[in-house]
């Protein structure tokens, strides 16, 4: 779709919403919409994204602050009716571009009455707007006293013709308290979090959390071991499709490569792979090195910040490397209890016995961590308020419903 985006300003100008606005726009044109951003003020985004900038949309053009004085004193001059006429006619051939336009605080703030009232203008004309709601000057305390009944303050709180989208549930129930809107109407879409910037994940790390979806797991279990008889591989494939069987969905990241000095590892390796067919856990459990084509220790680490615990089942082993790391990681530890493990995990980790059937090691799992609030927080915000997972489920549909188109299927 076309897609316009509104505010005062945009980066490089710092604000919150600003940031969310260029948030929307790469993430709509990652998504293959034409974006466009109509603002007072700020520079480019990046490619795939236009930015327009008319002067009198931001909140500190000298005849926006001229007006917003006379405001301040009650009058509603020629003045403001002329800014307002302007505004309406510089947006307008834009608008009359795009399918849907998306007005990010605008239409509930009092930065710039006049490009308020113009949008309402707009909106009696037919042009589709979404009111994306972030604050409402009518519900700070801050500038009750600036306010009166009167126009142009009353469109700050006028319901409109327009899809409304409120950031959090607490700004729901504002607008519906002084909009007068009842709540089931107002769509309440919330800030996401892009885990790459966070991490500085490489382009290795970002391709396979792509492929196999690492975001959408209840559960992530690191191996970072290599591939031969000792560790005992077999057994984890076991618990991995004891926790499908429980409900969950989850992978299983076994990062090292057969070992290099015993040529029956290679086979090994199959015999794993034939086991994960067994079990229907084919998908589940990813030899990283299929996927990677170095697995460099930058890599292994990116995937540590992914994971949700470290899962080894050596039955034998010369030092626990892979357990002090996880400590690194913040990670808990679910391993086999043997004397290399012990010495360096001692009663700070989760022991099981080699021999114990992968039911109750899944068992185990599956109620420590459950009982774990950081990863059940980690969890509900990896598969619900990731940028991506709040394009899929929320921003996309409200696109076609304000658009009036149905969205594709599958």
């Amino acid at each position: 779709m076309r897609v316009a985006l509104l505010h005062y300003s945009c980066p490089p100008v710092v604000g919150g919403v600003e940031s969310v606005l260029a948030i929307h726009a790469r993430l709509l044109a990652h998504h293959g919409h034409a974006v466009k951003i109509l603002t007072g003020r700020g520079g480019s985004l990046g490619a795939g994204i236009e930015v327009k900038i008319l002067r009198l949309l931001g909140s500190r053009h000298p005849r926006v602050l001229a007006v917003a004085g006379e405001l301040d004193r009650g009058v509603v001059s020629a003045h403001f009716r002329a800014l307002r006429e302007e505004i309406a006619d510089g947006l307008r051939a834009h608008l009359d571009a795009a399918d849907v336009a998306m007005v990010h605080n605008v239409l509930t703030m009092h930065k710039n009455l006049p490009f308020t009232a113009a949008l309402h203008m707009l909106i009696s004309e037919g042009k589709k707007m979404v009111a994306w709601t972030h604050d409402l000057a009518w519900a700070n305390p801050q500038y009750a006293d600036r306010f009166s009944s009167g126009y142009p303050w009353s469109l700050l709180r006028a319901p409109l013709s327009v899809e409304y989208v409120a950031i959090s549930e607490a700004v729901r129930a504002q607008m519906a308290t002084l909009i007068g809107l009842s709540a089931e109407s107002i769509s309440v879409i919330p800030h996401g979090i892009d885990p790459a910037d966070f991490n500085a994940w490489t382009a290795a790390t970002q391709s396979l959390i792509r492929s196999i979806d690492l975001l959408g797991q209840d559960c992530v279990l690191i191996s970072p071991v290599r591939i031969t008889r000792r560790k005992n591989l077999e057994m984890a494939i076991r618990v991995v499709a004891a926790l499908k069987a429980r409900g969950w969905r989850l992978r299983l990241l076994i990062t090292g490569p057969p070992g290099p000095h015993n040529p029956e590892n290679a086979q090994y390796l199959e015999d794993l792979r034939d086991l994960g067919r067994a079990l229907h856990v084919e998908a589940d459990v990813v030899f990283v090195r299929d996927l990677v084509s170095r697995c460099s220790s930058r890599v292994v680490g990116d995937l540590y910040t992914l994971s949700d615990a470290v899962f080894l089942t050596s039955t034998l082993e010369g030092y626990g490397l892979p357990v002090q790391e996880a400590a690194l990681f913040r990670l808990p530890v679910f391993c086999t209890d043997i004397p290399a493990f012990r010495e360096v995990g001692g009663a700070r980790v989760h022991y099981f016995r080699p021999g114990d059937a992968p039911e109750h090691v899944a068992a185990r799992i599956a109620q420590i961590l459950e009982d774990d609030r950081a990863y059940v927080f980690r969890r509900h915000v990896r598969q619900s308020l990731t940028w991506d997972r709040i394009y899929d489920r929320h921003i996309a549909p409200l696109l076609c419903r304000v658009a009036g188109e149905v969205p594709a299927m599958g």
